[in-house]
């Protein structure tokens, strides 16, 4: 085999038309806790994509589906899953964007700890560039783009006698008071994560066990109404 350069994506598969509609699932809302829960599902499984015990990206999603159906006590469809995890990617994408760029507001990512923990600090993210869940391709142009990147950076190893322009200083200094900043606080974000997950599921159980009981009654009421004709 010939040496191939590899590079780190973001894999978004298509929506498929085969997933039987769930009117019910389709309908579940992401809140802070849910999305977290399927961030860490996410990265549980993703590195299995390919082999025996999850085939393909769909198989993975399905994987997830179940899991976050029995962690929520609610139903959350395949597509739901998947849907969600292209918004997370496609707002992931922007933020690293507009981190490398300077003269602009910083912006701020909900999710940046947790997706950083799964992508790394890759300066290269392109979210949208699978078309099907079964096979993974690199278009040439990235090739080219990447070969382009590592000539420049040989070519600035080979002149660091020269000194930085103040532009590269102010974007040099941003980008370390973030990762700082990130580094910071990962440590404690990551230990709300698990009281988030539990704290929604807490509520969502509540929630059910309220529709229960009214439910109960209601059919104890007409019992007792049936009782006494």
């Amino acid at each position: 085999m010939c040496d191939e350069e590899v590079i780190e994506f973001i894999v978004l598969p298509p929506s498929t038309a085969e997933e039987p509609a769930d009117e019910n699932a389709d309908s579940f809302k992401w809140n802070h806790g849910s999305t977290l829960a399927l961030i860490e599902l996410y990265k549980k499984y993703r590195q299995h994509v390919g082999t025996f015990k999850i085939r393909t990206l769909k198989k993975m999603f399905e994987q997830i589906s179940k899991e976050l159906q029995v962690t929520l006590k609610q139903k959350v469809s395949c597509n739901n899953c998947e849907n969600r995890w292209k918004h997370l990617a496609r707002s992931y994408k922007k933020y690293k964007e507009n981190m490398n760029k300077t003269g602009r507001g910083r912006k701020d990512f909900e999710y940046a700890i947790e997706m950083n923990e799964i992508f790394g600090e890759k300066r290269n993210i392109n979210p949208i560039l699978v078309l099907s869940s079964d096979t993974i391709s690199k278009p040439n142009e990235e090739k080219t783009d990447q070969n382009s990147i590592g000539n420049m950076q040989s070519s600035e190893s080979e002149h660091t006698n020269f000194p930085p322009t103040l532009q590269h200083q102010e974007a040099t200094k941003g980008d370390v008071a973030n990762e700082s900043k990130v580094q910071k606080h990962s440590k404690y974000r990551n230990k709300l994560v698990r009281a988030d997950v539990l704290k929604e599921i807490r509520r969502d159980r509540q929630e059910y066990y309220k529709v229960r009981l009214g439910q109960e009654e209601k059919k104890l009421k007409i019992k007792k109404e049936k009782n006494k004709i």
